[in-house]
């Protein structure tokens, strides 16, 4: 079922027609013959077309629509109706309903709805219409750069021999460059040589991905829901001999039993129901019936059976997708609706492993105790009851930082990932305790090279702040480490820093010589400004999820509101309060310019040196961090200022964002990790960067007048 559509306010474009602006944000990555035949036109026309627009330099990388389509989805979502969506993209119905679903959330990113929209074809330009291009592609070819680099090329820097693997415990990454979806069905080369060579040297020996149960093992309820299933099976399989060669383990991550859309109840599902959640439009299936237990059982024993050499299965319980009946608030289920959470919830995990351990292998399992929080009504009680509930053989494994934290003597309830803030929180200490006196393996799940505070760099360089939170773990009694979520997996010395804190003749001196040679100390002094700054982020779960900070000057600004509100790390808009969370408005920018200046005293500490790769590239992201920051606090500005402020106040905010903006395309045109994260593909492209500069000039012209 795909996103219902609505009727909401329309967006401007900045190009004289609509259909304009569709060639101007998908030329080079939708073919122009996909393209004419969206906008109801022939190639030739298209590519004329561009021409006009001066971007015909753009090259066609064929790649985009199988490794970047999500950037092309987010692109036209709020551009062009479904059915000229689809022609675009190529896929059936089916196929984006799929995507939108299993890429990570997609479809809840985009807002959970489509908007309604006229469909856009191609018409003859007026004489005033094409002025007006000629004005656009005269501002295009003085900013235009030609050799912007190839998108996907993510591992052409040379290899550097690390250290290896400092120690047996687990230190679990997500590839950086995976696709999300159904990754397993094509055998395409998701986890390529030359990326598991940089893993295996900064230590990394587990690799996990996505696995949807009811595409790898036969599901008895819904028929044709398996189709495929042994080929990604095969797939799997080869994909965990290849990465044994590199000492690395595949781990998949399973959130099961998936719920049922409304769409899907046939016969025999319909008895097997338990609560129905209303925002997803489904109903779980209920795990306290025997029909659900067994299909989970026999699902997960065929698995290994089949894939005897996986190296684990980390379980997630609570929230993510509808599963266990349980795994939201307010359960209403019949059957297990009276019973409590800590009874259920841990039973999901046990019947995974009781499978497992029945079918002989050695997968470990590894319980993700995500949403096992207060905000989901677990007591302390519950806690301790669920975790004694679990098998013996689960290891436990718990976000670090997610509850109460303290640093620098202030308390900070921390709902989300963090690197700003330094784990282990009160909560996941207390799991902690009570492992340690039940003698079971626990485990840490923290985010190293970057997070939703910031996620369109391979690594925010706060080595500090890592070095702290390690050590923390450490202090607990901690082995093994999941390092990432989708993002954070790139092989950065920022993991290979993690894996020589785990040894134990680690001195972080000598750890910057090595990587950064005779300007070692100039890194030190640079990062510790860095990373004393970074504390100073203002840290709310809607800044993380609803702020601009990831695609920074790739969001376009308006003369007027939107009225739209900002969606999960996909579309900011405009929604300023939402992107200040719990801070007021005023409390978020003076935050902003804090951080900012603290991050600026590091960069004019690192700059004008001439240093090696690494060094090159911590620069490089530090400029990135700033850049993107720096456009937050002007599009904070600029939003408060845009109706009835100064004038000229406003003019200089529009100078400033186009600075910024110039500066980070250049950056982007030499690397093209910048902008990207695995499972929202590129943030921004050099078309973005050309659209928001039409953008910028545009209200520059309007505001002067």
């Amino acid at each position: 079922m795909l996103p219902e559509i609505r009727k909401v306010k329309e967006l401007p474009v900045y190009t004289p027609t609509k259909w304009q602006t569709v060639i101007l944000r998908n030329y080079g990555m939708v073919n122009s013959d996909i393209l004419a035949l969206v906008l109801n036109t022939d190639k030739e026309t298209i590519e004329r077309e561009a021409k006009r627009l001066n971007i015909d330099k753009i090259k066609f990388d064929p790649e985009f629509m199988v490794k970047g389509y999500v950037g092309i989805i987010k692109n036209n979502w709020f551009l062009l109706p479904y059915d000229q969506l689809l022609v675009l993209l190529q896929k059936t119905e089916a196929e984006l309903e799929y995507c939108l679903k299993e890429d990570d959330f997609l479809g809840d990113k985009l807002g959970g709805y489509k908007p309604y929209l006229e469909p856009v074809k191609y018409s003859p330009l007026t004489e005033l219409e094409i002025k007006e291009t000629e004005d656009i592609a005269k501002r295009i070819g003085k900013v235009f750069i030609d050799d912007y680099v190839k998108a996907f090329r993510f591992y052409s820097d040379p290899v550097v021999e690390g250290y290896g693997n400092g120690g047996d415990e687990e230190k679990i990454v997500y590839s950086y460059s995976m696709l999300y979806g159904d990754t397993l069905l094509d055998g395409g080369d998701v986890m390529p040589d030359e990326l598991l060579i940089r893993l295996k040297s900064v230590g990394v020996n587990g690799i996990w991905l996505q696995g949807v149960l009811s595409n790898l093992s036969p599901y008895p309820f819904i028929k044709g829901l398996d189709e495929g299933y042994e080929t990604r099976r095969k797939n799997l399989n080869l994909l965990i001999e290849k990465c044994e060669k590199y000492g690395i383990k595949v781990y998949l991550y399973i959130n099961e039993p998936r719920g049922i859309s409304e769409d899907k109840i046939n016969d025999i599902t319909r008895p097997l129901l338990g609560r129905y959640y209303a925002p997803f439009k489904e109903y779980s299936l209920c795990t306290e019936r025997k029909e659900v237990k067994e299909y989970l059982y026999s699902a997960i024993y065929s698995l290994a059976k089949a894939v005897p050499n996986l190296g684990g299965i980390i379980t997630i319980t609570m929230s993510e997708n509808l599963t266990n009946c349980w795994c939201r608030t307010g359960n209403d289920c019949p059957v297990c609706g009276k019973m409590e959470k800590h009874q259920v919830v841990p039973e999901v995990n046990n019947v995974i492993c009781r499978a497992v351990r029945d079918a002989g292998t050695k997968i470990k399992v590894l319980a993700n105790l995500w949403s096992w929080t207060k905000e989901y009504e677990w007591t302390e009680s519950d806690l301790e009851k669920g975790v004694k509930a679990l098998d013996e053989d689960i290891a436990i494994l718990c976000v670090s930082e997610m509850g109460t934290v303290t640093n620098k003597g202030v308390d900070y309830n921390i709902p989300e990932y963090s690197i700003s803030k330094i784990g282990p929180c009160k909560q996941t200490k207390y799991i902690y305790s009570i492992a340690k006196k039940l003698g079971r393996k626990f485990m840490a799940k923290v985010q190293i090279n970057n997070s939703w505070e910031f996620s369109s760099a391979p690594y925010i360089p706060v080595f500090d702040l890592v070095m702290e939170h390690v050590n923390n773990l450490k202090e607990e009694g901690v082995k093994g480490y999941m390092l990432s979520w989708t993002l954070g997996g790139y092989p950065t010395v920022a993991l290979d820093l993690v894996n020589r804190l785990l040894t134990d003749d680690f001195c972080y001196d000598e750890f910057l010589k090595e990587k950064f040679g005779d300007l070692s100390d100039v890194v030190k002094s640079g990062v510790s400004r860095f990373s004393d700054a970074f504390r100073l982020y203002p840290y709310s779960v809607g800044t993380l999820y609803s702020g601009p900070q990831q695609v920074g000057p790739g969001n376009l600004w308006y003369k007027n509101s939107t009225e739209l509100w900002a969606t999960m790390v996909t579309f900011p808009f405009d929604d300023v309060k939402a992107w200040c969370g719990t801070y007021s408005i005023g409390d978020f920018e003076n935050a902003l310019v804090e951080m900012l200046d603290g991050w600026k005293q590091g960069l004019d500490l690192i700059e004008g040196h001439c240093g090696n790769v690494e060094y090159q590239n911590l620069v490089r992201y530090a400029n990135v961090f700033y850049l993107h920051f720096k456009s937050v606090l002007n599009q904070v500005r600029f939003i408060q200022k845009r109706e009835g402020g100064d004038k000229d106040l406003i003019l200089k905010i529009l100078a400033d964002e186009k600075s910024v903006t110039e500066r980070l395309y250049k950056i982007a045109a030499v690397d093209c990790k910048v902008g990207y994260e695995a499972s929202n593909h590129y943030y921004y492209t050099q078309n973005t960067f050309l659209e928001k500069l039409i953008c910028l000039d545009t209200l520059k012209k309007e505001f002067e007048n």
